[in-house]
């Protein structure tokens, strides 16, 4: 077996792993060495299959074996019709299989084996059409409606997370309680009632994944109730201090 009987077959696993539903998310939360590994792997599978199917057409169709003979003239070195049909195999698989296995279901088992559990929760949001509250690395916060995620074209850690903000704000540095700032769902509301021609899509707000440190459901009734018994609390400490 020449080299690049070796070669071929793995550039097809490589193929098949990247374009297969139910690996490849896996596969680009990989580290290089893995995936280099996998896709030889998936390449000597192939070969294996693509002979014992060669091996089984010769020996039950002879026409198959005049083609294959008419085949290996034409093909330059240590290029056998084993070598392409590997190849091809790992081409047809992923357009046959895709079509049976979504790439939102594969998506998030992947992220669930790797423990981002940060965009599982945002992908929920998104399937849900709920408010969430996102907090980046700056300690900027957004809540709004989470329109879509990154899920599906996760790339090696990067994806986005798009939404419709309602209100921003920031993290506290020393009680880490959410401060907000900004209301935007009253100037969307009165942008509305102007005669410009304004959609809810010239308001959104697109979130690098890999800079959001966490991630919840906002429930604004339970914000409000945090905040009253807050104000009551720190009214309750005032009074206590002047006595």
């Amino acid at each position: 077996m020449g080299f690049s009987e070796l070669l071929l077959p793995a550039l097809g696993g490589y193929w098949l792993l990247t374009r297969l539903n139910l690996t490849r998310f896996r596969a680009t939360r990989a580290w290089g060495y893995r995936v280099l590994f996998q896709s030889a792997l998936a390449g000597v599978v192939l070969y294996i299959a693509a002979h014992s199917a060669v091996t089984l057409m010769q020996n039950h169709l002879p026409r198959f074996s005049r083609l294959a003979e008419n085949l290996q003239s034409y093909l330059p070195g240590d290029y056998t019709d084993k070598v392409v049909l590997s190849i091809a195999l790992g081409f047809v698989i992923p357009l046959l299989l895709n079509l049976l296995f979504r790439a939102k279901p594969a998506a998030r088992a992947a992220a669930k084996i790797h423990g981002d559990f940060i965009e599982l929760l945002i992908s929920d949001a998104v399937d849900g059409q709920e408010l969430i509250e996102v907090t980046l690395e700056s300690g900027k916060c957004y809540i709004g409606i989470a329109v879509e995620s990154g899920i599906e074209s996760y790339s090696e850690g990067h994806g986005d997370l798009s939404l419709i903000p309602m209100a921003s704000g920031y993290r506290d540095n020393n009680t880490r309680e959410l401060v907000i700032t900004t209301d935007y769902a009253s100037v969307i509301n009165q942008s509305f009632e102007d005669p410009e021609d304004l959609e809810l899509e010239d308001f959104r707000v697109v979130v690098p994944m890999e800079r959001i440190q966490s991630a919840r459901l906002f429930r604004p009734e339970v914000y409000e109730l945090f905040w009253e018994q807050g104000l009551a609390s720190s009214a309750s400490v005032s009074s206590q201090t002047q006595d």
